[in-house]
Formats: C-alpha cells, sequence, structure tokens
C-alpha cells in the first residue's frame, strides 16, 4: 500500500510503502531491483537531491545513496513517524514528525544541529505533516496549533509566533524569490507573510472560496501565480501581483494531494486522492 509519492531520479524510482518497505524499480522497465525492509512504515514523501535520497519513516530518518541502494546514514532519535516531505537546503535538512518536534540535520552524516518543539507535549499539535519554508536565515512553520512559527535557521531559537490573527494548520508554501511564505487558513483563505525581519508581518490575504479547510496540500508560487487545493477538489489560483482571487476550479471531489512544478516550461502537476492526475497551464 502506498501513501508516499515516488522518489524519482535518473535510473531508478524509489517507492516508499505503509507495508514496511523501500522499493527500488528500474525507470526504464518497471522491474523491481531491490528492496529494503524497514521496523515501521514509510507514509512519507522522500526528497532526492545530488542521487541521494532523504527518506523520513517510522521513528527514523534515513539517506540512501540511491544508485548503489545504499543507506549512508540513519538518525533514530525520534519518537513518532515522519509524514511530510524534507527540505534540503545547502548542507541542511529540515524536516517534521509526529513527536512534536522539528528537526535540521546535517544532510551529509545525519548529525543533529538543533530540533524544537512549542513547549507542548502532545503530538497532534506537531509539525508533522507540513513542508518547512527555509530561508538563508530562517525556517517558517505552520501546525495544527494553528500558530505560524519563525525559528532562527543556524540555531533554532524562536524569532516569532503568530497565535491570533490566522487559523492557519498544515498547508505552507513560498514565493520563488523566498521573500514571502504562503499559507492555507481553516477558512480558506491564502495569507502571505514576509519571511524578512525580526517580526511577523502579514504582506497580504485573499478568500479562496474554500469555506472550511483542512487538507495539508502545499501552497505553490509559479508565473506569477499562488496555487493552493482544498479537501474537496477545488483549485484556487490568486494573481500574486494583484494579491486577487483569479479563479476557482473544480478538480474533482477529493482532496488535492499537492503539487510539482515543471520550471522549463512553467506547468504544474497535481493529483487527487481519488487518482486524477492534472497538468496546469496558466496563460
Amino acid at each position: 500500500m502506498l501513501f508516499s509519492r515516488p522518489a524519482v531520479a535518473d535510473k531508478y524510482v524509489v517507492l516508499p510503502t505503509a507495508d514496511k518497505r523501500l522499493v527500488w524499480l528500474n525507470k526504464k522497465n518497471g522491474k523491481q531491483v531491490y528492496q529494503y525492509k524497514a521496523a515501521g512504515p514509510y507514509v512519507a514523501d522522500g526528497v532526492v537531491t545530488a542521487d541521494v535520497l532523504y527518506q523520513g519513516g517510522y521513528k527514523t530518518f534515513q539517506a540512501w545513496d540511491i544508485n548503489k541502494r545504499r543507506m549512508l546514514w540513519h538518525y533514530d532519535s525520534i519518537n513518532n513517524y515522519c509524514q511530510a516531505e524534507p527540505v534540503v537546503d545547502g548542507t541542511d535538512v529540515v524536516f517534521g514528525a509526529w513527536d512534536t518536534y522539528l528537526r535540521v540535520l546535517n544532510r551529509y552524516d545525519g548529525s543533529l544541529r538543533w530540533k524544537w518543539n512549542n513547549g507542548k507535549n502532545v503530538n497532534l499539535y506537531s509539525p508533522g505533516n507540513v513542508v518547512p519554508v527555509v530561508t538563508d536565515d530562517k525556517v517558517i512553520i505552520v501546525a495544527p496549533d494553528r500558530v505560524t512559527t519563525a525559528l532562527d535557521r543556524r540555531d533554532g531559537h524562536q524569532i516569532w509566533r503568530e497565535k491570533n490573527q490566522n487559523k492557519v494548520r498544515e498547508s505552507l508554501g513560498e514565493s520563488v524569490d523566498r521573500k514571502t511564505a504562503y499559507a492555507k487558513t481553516m477558512d480558506g483563505y491564502l495569507v502571505a507573510m514576509s519571511t524578512q525581519g525580526d517580526s511577523f508581518k502579514e504582506l497580504w490575504q485573499a478568500d479562496g472560496n474554500f469555506g472550511y479547510e483542512h487538507a495539508p496540500c502545499i501552497v505553490v508560487e509559479s508565473g506569477g501565480y499562488v496555487l493552493m487545493g482544498s479537501r474537496r477538489g477545488m483549485l484556487a489560483v490568486f494573481d500574486a501581483g494583484t494579491h486577487q482571487l483569479k479563479f476557482n476550479y473544480k478538480l474533482g471531489s477529493s482532496e488535492v494531494n499537492g503539487f510539482d512544478i515543471d520550471r522549463t516550461t512553467g506547468d504544474i502537476y497535481c493529483s487527487l486522492i481519488e487518482g486524477a492526475i492534472y497538468r496546469i497551464h496558466i496563460d
């Protein structure tokens, strides 16, 4: 059973499976060439950077040489499972887990640089299913405690927390220049926040016409537009310059899983839980 997006490299497609395996498939013919049997299920998306797969699992986070099918390192001081895609930037790997903590590891040896939680021992408030926004000096997250938090990227100390103004949850994204973080609220609004400075600054917000909303689908910006998806298969497209809703489009009846951007063409791909895949091009 698959809950995670396959990780794609030059030669292989790697499937993280809920039945406790990482499965290597030949990219050309789909034949299985290798599998690794783990102690727990994989429900997180992995990231491939420079032929290394960074993959969260149950109480573990691993780095694999994807071509040699060899584990390079593993970090096992996690008390629950990882769910969201990690962010690999510079020498850092940034990810959350359902044990209340956000962590930053050294991408080359897996050593812990720092970890942070919100001060509460409540797993359901964890940043376990959010893809962090990582800038040169900050890590920004949202979580089911409905708070946006900015942390210092160097040591993890808290810079600011926005508690009351917006009911955020798990849906987050960033602008192309990384100067803006976007979050979807539980009221279906898109909120744009500055990633600059030492205090919270809302830049603008607009209604996506979603109503009550809890889908953790990431928010993306491409070609001057910002896209977010809903729990009921609705797409909202905003003009990043005018800050206005450009249009809604009904893709299906189930939750939008996420988005991928082809930077060479500007096309955006998304999938729904019901199995549909869409290619989106906005003129």
